[in-house]
């Protein structure tokens, strides 16, 4: 669960396509969310975004890393329903 708060960060900036915009939507600071990445990206040993002249987009490795996201959030979601009992 160490991740949430990079996924949220991860997701903010693949729908924005923007680090500054996704920055401000999460209210840190764009260094704060450029490093936040960064540091994910060294830990999973590639990068997930492509970073392009009007910002970024997820690459082939950032759609998997947001399909597993997703999954993730659901799952979670599962276990908070109280469903599974």
């Amino acid at each position: 669960m160490r991740h949430l708060r990079t996924f949220e960060l991860i997701e903010a900036v693949a729908e924005l396509k923007s680090i500054r915009k996704a920055s401000t939507m999460v209210a840190m600071t764009p260094s704060a969310v450029q490093r936040r990445i960064q540091a994910f990206e060294d830990e999973v040993g590639t990068q997930i975004f492509e970073r392009v002249s009007k910002g970024v987009e997820l690459n082939a490795a950032g759609e998997l890393v947001i399909d597993h996201i997703k999954k993730q959030k659901a799952e979670i979601d599962y276990l908070n329903s109280g469903d599974h009992r």
